[in-house]
């Protein structure tokens, strides 16, 4: 096969541009920003999933107005709720450092919110669906 570029023995068209460089033209001004790198997470496979699972329950699932958290051994310290896009919905500090704990739902629109589940030693992030 040949290329449209004649008798060119490799096939292809190469095209030349004549790019021109600029100075940046934003309208802001520019700020430092700092990134935050979190390197707890050591996921290394499913079986570290499945033993996270176990440790802490989130049920039922999908909720409708209510849900439950349930560390097993542990005391759940404070729990954090985002929805898909990251906005913060929830966030409570248990002070009885119980195990157990309810979430009411019931005024979240329906969808999919992640949980953070802090406890003594550990993070937990898990999925909750709220459907009505």
């Amino acid at each position: 096969k040949r290329s449209s570029a004649g008798s060119n023995p490799t096939g292809f068209y190469y095209f030349f541009y004549n790019w021109r460089v600029k100075s940046p033209d934003c309208s802001s001004a520019r700020v430092p920003v700092n990134a935050i790198v979190d390197t707890t997470c050591n996921i290394t496979g499913v079986t570290e999933l499945n033993a996270a699972a176990k440790k802490i329950q989130v049920y039922p699932n999908p909720a409708q107005n209510r849900f439950t958290i349930e560390a097993d051994n542990e005391s759940i310290e404070q729990i954090r709720v985002l929805d898909l896009s990251g906005k913060l919905v929830c966030t409570g500090l248990n002070s009885n450092m119980e195990s157990k704990l309810f979430v009411n739902s019931g005024n979240w629109d329906t969808g999919v919110y992640f949980i953070q589940i802090y406890t003594e030693r550990e993070i937990f992030h898990q999925k909750v669906v709220v459907s009505r």
